[in-house]
């Protein structure tokens, strides 16, 4: 499954982007006040206190499923982003080889170093050559 990342843009999305757009998912499912109900309701279930309806029940494994699905969004999407940032940061290394007479000659070692570092990662390179098959066939 493909997170809601697209990685042929050159958007970083921060820890916060990701758990408001996890939090939207389950948002268009359920209410904050509905999310309150059925937390104490779950809660008086738990403790003795009252009986679930099957329907409340039912209820709150839809509400778990929304959970669980956004959760698992956003595993996929700090994977994602974790891809695309070496990605971003091997074509800054790239850019800085070709065009390494106007850096000190510090930021040229660092930036082949890196790119010697990432060339080893064949997920990451595809990714890359993607990228560049994308930017090309939309300049």
């Amino acid at each position: 499954m493909a997170s809601f990342i697209n990685l042929m843009a050159d958007v970083i999305w921060t820890e916060t982007d990701i758990v408001n757009r996890t939090e939207s998912m389950i948002r268009k499912e359920f209410s904050v006040d509905e999310e309150n109900i059925l937390t104490r309701k779950t809660s008086a279930a738990m403790m003795g206190q009252y009986a679930l309806s099957f329907d409340e029940q039912e209820e709150i494994q839809r509400y778990a499923a929304a959970c669980a699905i956004a959760q698992y969004s956003g595993k996929m999407a700090r994977e994602d982003m974790a891809i695309l940032q070496k990605a971003l940061d091997y074509e800054a290394a790239q850019r800085l080889l070709e065009r390494g007479w106007t850096y000190t000659p510090e930021q040229v070692a660092a930036a082949v170093a890196l790119t010697e570092q990432l060339r080893a990662d064949h997920m990451l390179m595809g990714l890359v050559g993607e990228r560049e098959r994308h930017k090309a066939l939309n300049s």
